[in-house]
């Protein structure tokens, strides 16, 4: 079975979805529909993904392959015309990987540049959430670190010019709530947690507070009792319910994972958080 890829670190290449990687999830005609095979994990019911599911599937990605390549080009010319290089990942790197980009927290970035972030953040979030639509594997969003490195250093610059008060639209809270749960390279993650925390925001129904306190519930619960720098794929953590109560600022998760890789069982994790 072979998965359709595309780059997930150079946006210069959108508009062209790749050759078919070998990859254990996906069957490489769209027209095939797609035997999830779940070998070791802990879901063990084989699911049947529809052909018709599959090609809107791949219609997205090839959407949002357009529009990270809109978001570059729009956040490249911008900085041409105000004659400015915007220090964001594809013009410089951090000296260390996963380590935050120094940025001036007294300067002041245009609304435009500022929007033109949130989109780029946006888009790669979608990436992350596409790539892992169809995996029963929490380790297939190991491969996008490099993603939400962009995405925490993307934050980081315009966080201060940012966060704060309530904002109508979405913006930067789901980008970096997908990575606080998703990644699981430690600094990384703990980047992510670290900017949903500093500043309480909200936007729509996403509240800064409760999403920095459900991403440091979920750490804690996967990195307990784990002294290697990768978390095993047994104990990461998969939702099975959560249940949000907006006016009482209250929200009950329920998620499952196991013991150790050999264990079939279940192992379930439950709390109620209030903010």
């Amino acid at each position: 079975m072979r998965l359709c890829k595309w780059s997930i670190t150079d946006e210069s290449a959108v508009g062209k979805v790749a050759e078919c990687e070998t990859r254990p999830h996906f069957s490489k005609q769209p027209e095939e529909a797609i035997l999830l095979q779940m070998g070791s994990n802990i879901l063990h019911t084989p699911t049947v993904v529809p052909s018709e599911m599959l090609a809107e599937y791949r219609t997205h990605c090839v959407w949002n392959l357009q529009w990270q390549n809109i978001a570059l080009r729009l956040h490249k010319s911008l900085a041409q015309k105000q004659g400015t290089v915007f220090n964001i990942s594809e013009v410089s790197s951090p000296a260390s990987p996963g380590s935050p980009r120094t940025s001036d927290e007294s300067r002041t970035l245009s609304p435009e540049v500022v929007a033109i972030a949130v989109l780029r953040m946006q888009v790669k979030s979608s990436t992350v959430c596409l790539a892992g639509a169809f995996s029963p594997l929490e380790s297939i969003y190991d491969a996008f670190n490099p993603v939400f490195d962009d995405i925490v250093s993307l934050a980081e610059e315009i966080h201060s010019s940012y966060a704060g008060g309530y904002h109508f639209d979405f913006g930067i809270i789901p980008p970096l709530h997908i990575t606080a749960m998703k990644c699981r390279h430690r600094t990384i993650r703990r980047r992510a947690i670290s900017l949903l925390a500093t500043t309480p925001f909200k936007e729509g129904v996403f509240d800064s507070t409760c999403c920095y306190q459900i991403a440091t519930w979920f750490m804690g619960v996967e990195e307990d009792g784990v002294e290697t720098e990768v978390i095993p794929e047994h104990r990461r953590l998969s939702t099975k319910e959560s249940s949000l109560d907006m006016p009482r600022r209250r929200v009950h998760l329920q998620a499952t994972n196991r013991k150790n890789a050999e264990d079939t069982e279940l192992q379930w994790h439950e709390t109620t958080i209030q903010w």
